[in-house]
């Protein structure tokens, strides 16, 4: 059963918080969007793989309509596991916006460095 958390912008952002239980493990996804004049971020917390890969792009692509001018961020800090599609939506992010990543841990380092290298190879191809 997944359940749903959404909060409006009240100088902390949107969150939305989504769990899924599967087999009697929990697998969360939280997802957290930082809006300010000049700078968004977007942080997600969990385990981005499955249904919450569609859930990532549909907050990315509700950020991206409003992001304008403002510089992106985002926090990969609490993410414990990224599935191909989810990186490549990251690598999509750091395209379109140059955003920077927060990163916590080698794995999520690693994901950041994909994203940006991803970028490369498409140019070199190009």
């Amino acid at each position: 059963m997944a359940n749903c958390l959404s909060s409006p912008g009240s100088g902390f952002g949107r969150t939305r918080a989504l769990s899924i239980r599967v087999e009697g493990v929990e697998h969360t996804l939280k997802i957290t969007i930082n809006e300010e004049a000049r700078a968004a971020t977007i942080r997600l917390e969990g385990r981005v793989t499955g249904p919450w890969v569609n859930e990532f792009k549909q907050a990315w692509n509700s950020l991206s309509a409003s992001l304008g001018t403002k510089r992106l961020a985002v926090d990969l800090r609490g993410v414990t596991h990224m599935n191909s599609d989810a990186r490549r939506i990251l690598a999509e992010i750091h395209k379109k916006t140059g955003a920077q990543f927060l990163t916590g841990s080698p794995m999520t380092k690693y994901f950041a460095d994909e994203a940006r290298c991803e970028i490369d190879k498409n140019e070199e191809g190009a």
